[in-house]
């Protein structure tokens, strides 16, 4: 999906907190994220615990609690 057309869709603020793993990392742990925004077509994420070699790649699970 391209800048223009993710940008397209108005986003609106969340600041929730939750975790985040890649998908294909199921014995991996959780780790910490906050969603800063969402839309239609995906979300802002902000990733905690993230190592400097890590590859950015892949679909990612997010868990949230909201109450």
């Amino acid at each position: 999906m391209t800048e223009k057309l993710r940008r397209a869709a108005p986003r609106q603020p969340a600041d929730w907190f939750g975790f985040y793993r890649y998908d294909k990392a199921e014995g991996e742990p959780w780790r910490a994220c906050r969603v800063l925004d969402i839309s239609p077509l995906g979300a802002g994420l902000e990733m905690f615990s993230v190592l400097p070699e890590e590859q950015l790649e892949g679909s990612l699970v997010i868990s949230l609690e909201i109450h």
